[in-house]
């Protein structure tokens, strides 16, 4: 499936925000097969007609909500970044701020993530190279964070390992948070105890000691 394009007029892109506004509000109340089209041209302030001009059916606002949720990842890491400075954390402390900060950012805004996810599993073609280059590059910034403490990982191959630590984490918080499936369900675990297991495993991963792995907040 080919990836909608963006209008270029002021006032088709500000009917285009309104509808995608209006269907991530009502994401936040039920899934988005439950959707209709009148619910969500109610909540945008425009038309069933307007809506069917741009598209041939609801599911073809989800490669634009996928593309905008991507821009956002991409600002938050940069803001992320801004704001921080890493240089003078632990290899412990590393690892609870990203794992915090990755379960936080899924549960944000879990109800646009799980559409999106769900989505791009069935029209993988939605993720373009642009936007895959994007997500890989995001991923070698964050993991350099770690390489001033590669003193303290055990493992062979140190780079490596925190490339593969942040995709466990990442796969656990969708398989918990976004997907919330049967295994999931039956895990029952709070957002706050994912977070220290989640860390604790990373760590041990990583060959940290035992003294690394407290439960001290960062």
């Amino acid at each position: 499936m080919a990836v909608a394009r963006q209008p270029q007029q002021t006032r088709s892109r500000q009917t285009l925000e309104r509808i995608l506004d209006g269907t991530e509000q009502l994401l936040r109340k039920k899934p988005f097969e439950e959707i209709t089209v009148a619910e969500i041209v109610r909540a945008a302030g425009s038309s069933v007609g307007s809506f069917y001009a741009r598209f041939g059916s609801k599911e073809g606002l989800l490669p634009l909500l996928y593309q905008r949720y991507d821009r956002e990842v991409q600002r938050r890491v940069d803001r992320w970044f801004r704001r921080s400075d890493y240089s003078e954390l632990s290899l412990a402390e590393l690892v609870r701020r990203f794992v915090d900060t990755t379960v936080r950012s899924f549960r944000r805004r879990v109800w646009l993530v799980r559409a999106a996810a769900l989505y791009v599993r069935s029209h993988p073609d939605v993720v373009t190279r642009e936007m895959q280059e994007r997500r890989t590059e995001m991923h070698k910034r964050i993991a350099r964070m770690f390489e001033h403490r590669y003193g303290e990982i055990r493992h062979p191959d140190p780079a490596r390992a925190v490339q593969m630590g942040m995709f466990f984490v990442g796969a656990a918080c969708r398989d918990v948070i976004v997907i919330a499936g049967p295994h999931a369900r039956a895990t029952k675990v709070s957002d706050e105890e994912l977070k220290t297991e989640l860390a604790r495993m990373f760590l041990r991963y990583l060959g940290a000691g035992a003294s690394t792995t407290g439960s001290r907040k960062c």
